[in-house]
């Protein structure tokens, strides 16, 4: 459900822009070669616009502007942290990490200490997503619910 919403927000942000996509369920990024690593985080968004004819159905490796995991009940967090600093080692410049137990956001970007937000905060895109904002509290929201 969180995955469903994140994708929701982020394509919203991208429609109103016309500007990138998103890519939920675990989307094939390719971090390095030789021998190849592949991880495929729950939600990317890539800000540049790409033709879909133009896109590989198996795998990218392009730099998406932001990854996104949600932590589901069985993941270890030491695993977790361990592909975030992958994608930031790559050079993702943003990723989010959503927890859904403690409904908080925590913001890593390459060489800043992490800023964990909940949900009464609003989480950005920094200079990474132009003028995107959203209360936290979104991110978890159910259908017959209001924020």
């Amino acid at each position: 459900m969180v995955c469903g919403n994140v994708t929701g927000i982020l394509w919203t942000y991208t429609r109103q822009r016309k500007q990138g996509y998103v890519c939920p369920n675990d989307t094939g990024l390719l971090l390095q070669r030789g021998p190849d690593t592949v991880r495929g985080p729950d939600v990317v968004l890539f800000f540049q616009n790409r033709r879909h004819e133009d896109r590989d159905p198996r795998f990218t490796d392009r730099i998406p502007s932001l990854v996104v995991e949600v932590l589901s009940p069985n993941d270890k967090v030491g695993k977790t942290m361990r592909r975030i600093s992958e994608f930031l080692a790559r050079g993702v410049p943003l990723v989010w990490l959503i927890d859904p137990e403690d409904r908080s956001i925590t913001v890593h970007r390459a060489h800043q200490l992490p800023l964990v937000l909940d949900e009464n905060e609003t989480v950005t895109g920094f200079d990474i997503l132009p003028e995107f904002t959203c209360g936290v509290a979104e991110f978890f929201i159910m259908p017959a619910d209001s924020v």
